[in-house]
């Protein structure tokens, strides 16, 4: 029988990008590139950060978790690295190590994902929503960087009282599905053209309508449910036409979902163990512990969807006792790319026995 089995647990290493012959990852304020056998890592450059800071985070790993000091996503965009760190987003050769701060995010927010899109030209853009806890529906906007072009730019921008923020953007048959958070009418699905032109809600004002990630495999788009407050779903997702919208649920999960990887053929996915809706009091609710109702298990799981659209779970792993907002929900990461054939990259944020670490998982006969 051929199964998934942990074969390495390695500390302080946070994958972020697979490629066919690398794996990038961050450690300890650094980026290095090292083969898929994980040996003999190379410094590729150092993210810059304020020296107390540094010391802190290099120290003790929990100060990583509570200012959230660590990339939240990369991607290889024009052959250079794009690593979102905070509200900077840095631009690096991973051949020489130049590393140029490509952007600053405005008003202090932040990146959650990046995505890359295609036009009719096949002309690339790599673009991001905002992510920012924005409990006064402020304006949130999408930017964007053309591969022909130096600049960042907005790209569109959703009006006051629309949404809290941006979870991804995904591209599918010359359309951008933008998917939105949190509570009331800001969870939901938006659409489209590939120009930005205009912005249009298919579902919105559910939480059974609140989505982190959309992923195709061959002809397929998944998308899973990313709420604390109602059970989760795993979906297959068709827009027929601009009217007509088929989403077949799949199976229940035990939590929310936010991160997503893939190989070739296969999607990886995550559950989230995470705190019902805050109260509005400050100290409650970075200190809370209690289990959200729609987070049905104090477990994440580290989820696989096959060519066949068979779902399995592949491990899990126990929340640990911290507070979640305080010390960071527990789950799974993912880093960007195409995984090796066989191999699962995986990162443990807030999980017993597994916080900060790389988890490498070998399919094998068992």
């Amino acid at each position: 029988m051929i199964g998934w089995k942990l074969n390495k647990c390695i500390k302080g290493m946070r994958p972020l990008v697979v490629l066919p012959d690398w794996l990038i990852f961050y450690k300890n304020g650094g980026i290095y590139k090292t083969r898929h056998d994980l040996l003999n890592p190379i410094l590729i450059c150092f993210l810059p950060t304020n020296s107390l800071v540094r010391k802190l985070t290099k120290k003790f790993h929990i100060f990583n978790r509570i200012l959230r000091s660590y990339p939240s996503h990369a991607i290889i965009f024009n052959d250079e690295l794009y690593v979102a760190q905070r509200s900077e987003i840095w631009r690096c050769d991973i051949n020489n190590g130049n590393l140029t701060l490509d952007f600053k995010i405005p008003d202090n927010r932040r990146a959650l994902s990046f995505s890359i899109i295609s036009n009719d030209q096949g002309s690339k853009e790599l673009v991001f929503g905002e992510y920012f806890d924005n409990s006064k529906m402020e304006p949130v906007r999408i930017w964007g960087r053309k591969s022909d072009s130096s600049n960042w730019s907005k790209r569109a921008e959703f009006n006051e009282g629309e949404i809290n923020h941006i979870h991804s953007l995904f591209c599918s048959n010359s359309k951008i599905y933008i998917l939105t958070g949190d509570f009331e009418q800001a969870s939901g699905i938006w659409v489209s053209d590939l120009k930005f032109s205009t912005l249009k809600p298919l579902l919105r004002g559910k939480q059974s309508y609140r989505y982190a990630w959309m992923e195709k495999l061959n002809s397929r788009i998944y998308m899973a449910n990313d709420s604390q407050l109602e059970t989760n779903q795993l979906y297959e997702f068709k827009e027929e036409n601009d009217v007509n919208l088929k989403i077949r649920p799949i199976i229940s999960l035990n939590g929310s979902s936010i991160y997503v990887g893939r190989s070739s053929k296969e999607i990886f996915f995550s559950t989230t163990v995470e705190p019902g809706e805050p109260t509005g009091n400050f100290i409650r609710d970075l200190l809370d512990t209690k289990l959200g109702p729609g987070i049905l298990s104090s477990k994440a799981s580290l989820m696989s969807i096959d060519e066949k659209g068979l779902t399995s779970e592949i491990y899990s792993a126990e929340k640990d006792y911290l507070p979640f907002r305080l010390a960071q929900l527990g789950t799974f990461i993912f880093p960007s790319g195409t995984m090796p054939p066989n191999t699962i990259y995986a990162y443990g944020i807030a999980l017993k026995d597994f916080d900060g670490n790389c988890l490498v998982f070998h399919r094998q006969k068992t």
